[in-house]
């Protein structure tokens, strides 16, 4: 039994962490060995290997605690190293930190609001200064988290404590303000995020609020999500530089969890990494040379992409940063993506 947890354990890490994770992918030889093991197992393990790779989430873990100094090469930025399956610490770049991020608040300018009682929860954030981005030697760090960029958000606004819910959904389309009703992928409805909605039925969401309530609603910025993110951080997470299973939901192959599961950061928002990707307003571009310094969205006459923020529960830990930025025909539906909304205030 123990052989077959080990053994079950090196395909899921080598399945899960190196064919599908892009960091790893690059690396030919541990392809190659991630088929020479399934090969092999299997050839002298039959349907027993495969029955018990199916509990290899579980196995993996034991595994790891055998071997408490396991790591990773991997290819791509930085050369770092991956331990127990959490990320290591983030170096701190070598340029110096701009008073402007250090006076980045971290408490909300305000209470919480709920504008009906179907409408999500809202949070205040305060004004204030940051830096968007990540440094070059950061674990995970990619090309399209540069370059390091002053922000300034200069009035307060509102931002959702939670992810947009089925329930809150399900309301709109109840009520004749949302046509489109997503499938749950067999996850659940209720308290869990909205997935399959696209940049474009986050909007017909965002009229039904506006109409419903005659107050400001909208997608957060790129700006104004990364800020809410950090909450006064400069790591790679809100909490500091390791993360664990304990604190977000990723490298998660059942899908997605209830909005209000790990810790909240300093300004009250829960789940700013991984369990679900989030779209906001801005159209994609893959660098920040272009961002608007005021907080406010970019927008393009030929845009069709939209970034997507936050990671999901597929990805492992680097992609789920406070920096990590991806993108989305603004029509797609995918279980991969909902959204947070924003509100002027």
């Amino acid at each position: 039994m123990i052989l077959l947890d080990i053994i079950a354990a090196i395909l899921f890490i080598l399945s899960s962490g190196v064919l599908f994770n892009q960091k790893f992918r690059d690396n030919a030889f541990l392809v190659i060995m991630a088929g020479v093991i399934a090969i092999v197992s299997t050839y002298f393990l039959g349907e027993q290997v495969l029955e018990r790779a199916q509990q290899a989430r579980e196995a993996t873990n034991r595994f790891i605690a055998l071997i408490p100094n396991l790591s990773w090469p991997r290819g791509g930025d930085g050369g770092k190293e991956k331990q127990n399956g959490t990320q290591p610490p983030a170096k701190r770049s070598e340029e110096p930190a701009t008073k402007n991020r250090d006076e980045a608040q971290t408490k909300p300018s305000g209470e919480f609001m709920q504008d009906c009682e179907d409408c999500p929860r809202l949070v205040q954030i305060p004004a204030g200064h940051y830096r968007i981005g990540s440094p070059k030697d950061e674990p995970g760090h990619e090309r399209a988290e540069e370059p390091l960029t002053d922000i300034a958000i200069a009035k307060p606004f509102a931002i959702g404590q939670f992810k947009v819910t089925f329930a809150q959904w399900d309301a709109c389309a109840a009520s004749g303000g949302c046509k489109y009703k997503p499938e749950d992928s067999g996850w659940g409805r209720g308290d869990r995020p909205v997935i399959n909605v696209s940049w474009d039925d986050a909007h017909d969401y965002i009229s039904w609020l506006r109409t419903r309530t005659k107050k400001s609603y909208r997608l957060p910025t790129e700006a104004e999500w990364e800020y809410a993110a950090r909450a006064g951080s400069q790591g790679p997470y809100f909490w500091g530089d390791i993360i664990s299973p304990s604190q977000a939901n990723y490298n998660n192959s059942k899908g997605t969890v209830p909005v209000a599961l790990f810790d909240k950061n300093k300004f009250g928002l829960y789940q700013v990494h991984g369990n679900l990707g989030e779209w906001v307003e801005d159209c994609w571009r893959d660098n920040y040379a272009k961002i608007p310094r005021d907080g406010t969205g970019y927008r393009s006459d030929d845009c069709e992409k939209h970034v997507v923020r936050g990671g999901y529960w597929a990805f492992g830990p680097e992609q789920i940063r406070s920096a990590s930025r991806g993108s989305g025909d603004h029509a797609i539906r995918s279980p991969l993506f909902g959204f947070r909304i924003a509100r002027d205030l």
